[in-house]
């Protein structure tokens, strides 16, 4: 019998909520790919196909979804059926409006 592991691609900035989520997941027996900021974040995408992208949302969060889902040529390169799901403190309904509309 075969065992597959889940990748997770995980965007986060704070230093301590990357940590956190990265060590649970990791326990929880995931792969996962750690991006402190979205330039790392795109550059991992080039070259993995994670299961899911987790982000946190922030000031680059939103480019980064439009960038997974429509733009700078990574659309073609990720399953347009890969989750995501974005993490905030700050959910106000435009908020989450706009990540929604991005595919979040």
């Amino acid at each position: 019998m075969s065992i597959t592991i889940s990748t997770i691609l995980l965007a986060e900035e704070h230093d301590a909520t990357r940590a956190f989520l990265a060590d649970n997941l990791t326990a929880d027996g995931y792969r996962v790919l750690i991006a402190p900021d979205r330039a790392k974040a795109l550059a991992l995408l080039t070259t993995s196909h994670p299961d899911l992208i987790l982000v946190d949302v922030n000031g680059q969060t939103l480019a980064l979804i439009d960038a997974i889902r429509t733009g700078e040529g990574l659309a073609g390169r990720v399953d347009s059926d890969t989750p995501l799901i974005v993490l905030s403190r700050d959910a106000d309904r435009l908020q989450r409006i706009r990540v929604l509309e991005r595919g979040g």
